[in-house]
């Protein structure tokens, strides 16, 4: 799945090499994540996977991300929660950002 964002803060995202240039293992770096949510909004599911910047972003720029989804086991209405992370610092929803939200059937 490709997911486009677009920089609209004022310091460059930085994908894992530039986050840390001396130990480029994402911390600190932008990275997209995702959360599976029930119809009532609770939390369904949490998966481990992140999608990488292959460069860093400047303010006002855009990056495209790509990630693998998988799918909640039981069937059912979902909504699927995409937000960006800064990893080991915070979720850029919790920073008052918007998150995507998809609906999703599953069967």
């Amino acid at each position: 799945m490709h997911v486009s964002a677009k920089n609209s803060g004022d310091w460059p995202w930085p994908n894992p090499a530039a986050a840390s240039p001396t130990n480029p293992t994402g911390m600190y770096a932008v990275r997209l994540a995702y959360r599976w949510l029930r119809e009532d909004g609770s939390l369904a599911g949490e998966y481990p996977t992140r999608a990488d910047l292959p460069v860093s972003v400047p303010p006002g720029g855009t990056a495209t991300f790509t990630i693998k989804v998988i799918a909640p086991p039981s069937p059912g209405k979902y909504q699927l929660q995409f937000d960006l992370v800064e990893e080991l610092v915070t979720w850029f929803e919790g920073k008052g950002n918007p998150k995507l939200l998809v609906p999703v059937t599953v069967e």
